[in-house]
């Protein structure tokens, strides 16, 4: 009963979100932006994203000259991408991808990982190690399991099955031979988004630093990152630590 529940929340996902068009390409650039940049992905680099949904870092990435390509297990999702002309599989990306030789400069994942068990991320970063390049990036954001703030973006859908923090993804992609490179709170947009006066978005960005800085340092003795998303970028342990 459990699992077809789950199927029909996932059957149903883009109409619950309000999605199929309703997304602006364009307040998605400045984002993408932040987050390839992050990642240190260059033009012509392979790029495999994981759970496109509308595809908006498809189109975006397709448009910016580097060499993308989607994995997705929503079929309507699957089908939309394709009749853009997209590079995508429909399934699970190691049924897809188990064997190949091909290997990845970026892998991406964008609100994919809050919906799978601990197991589930776990083989999925087994799998990222045997594609990814060696100086490749793994980058991934989700609802941060760690603040109050990401809460409501965690409990508010029902395909959420994970609460997960920076420290939580470091211990699992230890398990596969990979390390964290960086954990940040996820991108802020200064020219787009919910709230359009950029003055008053960087008053507000001030403000939330200001509140992390003395939760951080009041109650854990460091500074931790308390935005509602965070971004987790992954890769290969450098040799010198090997």
């Amino acid at each position: 009963m459990v699992q077809d529940i789950k199927k029909k929340l996932i059957k149903n996902y883009q109409k619950r979100k309000l999605w199929y068009g309703n997304n602006s390409f364009r307040e998605s650039v400045e984002f993408f932006e932040i987050e390839t940049a992050r990642a240190g992905i260059k033009k012509n680099d392979n790029i495999l994203e994981i759970g496109f949904g509308e595809g908006l870092f498809l189109e975006w990435t397709r448009k910016s000259g580097f060499n993308i390509t989607g994995v997705e297990i929503n079929r309507d999702f699957y089908d939309l991408a394709k009749e853009q002309g997209h590079n995508v599989y429909l399934g699970d990306v190691k049924d897809i991808f188990g064997g190949s030789k091909k290997k990845y400069n970026g892998i991406f994942l964008f609100d994919v990982l809050e919906h799978l068990t601990l197991e589930e991320i776990s083989n999925l970063f087994d799998f990222f190690q045997t594609i990814l390049e060696k100086k490749g990036s793994i980058l991934a954001r989700f609802p941060n399991g760690g603040s109050p703030f990401g809460r409501f973006l965690q409990h508010s859908d029902a395909t959420h099955v994970t609460a997960l923090t920076g420290s939580k993804i470091q211990d699992i992609v230890q398990l596969s031979g990979l390390e964290v490179k960086g954990i940040y709170n996820g991108a802020r947009t200064k020219r787009t988004g919910a709230h359009k006066n950029w003055i008053l978005k960087w008053i507000a960005y001030g403000l939330r630093d200001i509140i992390q800085l003395i939760i951080g340092y009041l109650y854990y003795g460091e500074n931790i990152p308390l935005d509602p998303n965070l971004t987790i970028v992954i890769g290969h342990v450098s040799e010198e630590e090997l």
